[in-house]
């Protein structure tokens, strides 16, 4: 059943998000979270300690901290050359993310402004309770509507 724009954009974030995402500590191997992008297709993965949101780290993230020759390397010896950099240092810290209250405009809104294309959601504790990308923005429109 189809549901109006209105409608859609009114319910909460909750409705939309990925729950539960995979999640990696700041202290594991960065090998660990490349292999982790490659077996689920993920390109956003929260970075939690001691039950607290505390950065995200993506595809780019990684490709900046990787050496010049990552490409030419063999897997191992690329694996090898990431675990010299620890998940810390490879995150972002400083990301905009959505309380649990936040409705899906709200999510749209963060998102179409740029730069991101993933949202982690957050309790008022700073404990993860999801990641809203603009992919599942678009499975939900797309479900919305009928289609």
């Amino acid at each position: 059943m189809a549901v109006s724009l209105a409608e859609f954009l009114a319910q909460p974030v909750g409705a939309v998000m990925t729950r539960d995402p995979a999640t990696v500590h700041p202290t594991q191997r960065l090998s660990v979270v490349r292999h982790g992008m490659l077996a689920s297709g993920g390109h956003h993965v929260p970075v939690v300690e001691e039950g607290r949101f505390i950065g995200m780290i993506t595809p780019a993230d990684l490709l900046r901290v990787m050496p010049p020759d990552g490409f030419a390397r063999d897997p191992d010896a690329l694996d090898r050359a990431l675990d010299r950099v620890s998940v810390r240092q490879a995150m972002q810290e400083d990301v905009v993310t959505l309380p649990a209250r936040a409705s899906v405009r709200d999510a749209a809104v963060a998102l179409g402004r740029g730069g991101f294309h993933g949202l982690p959601v957050i309790d008022d504790h700073a404990s993860l309770v999801g990641v809203v990308t603009t992919s599942d923005l678009m499975r939900a429109l797309l479900a919305a509507g009928g289609g």
